[in-house]
């Protein structure tokens, strides 16, 4: 069974608003409702704690003998 996606609800980053904004999406990009502008998934500061947390994931898995 798919799950529901509220397409209407869903966010990205948008460095021009500074905030995560509604988007509208084409082939190659997504554009902010608000000003436009290219945005993308995450900022700066969540690319970089997503990272961290996958980094830690793959550490204690290859702690615990895992690949």
């Amino acid at each position: 069974m798919v799950d529901s996606i509220d397409f209407y609800g869903e966010k990205k980053w948008c460095r021009k608003c500074g905030k995560n904004v509604r988007y509208l999406m084409s082939i190659s990009h997504s554009y902010c409702v608000q000003c436009g502008s290219v945005v993308t998934l995450f900022s700066k500061d969540a690319w970089r704690k997503f990272n961290k947390q996958l980094e830690a994931i793959k550490e204690a898995r290859h702690g615990n003998g895992h690949k």
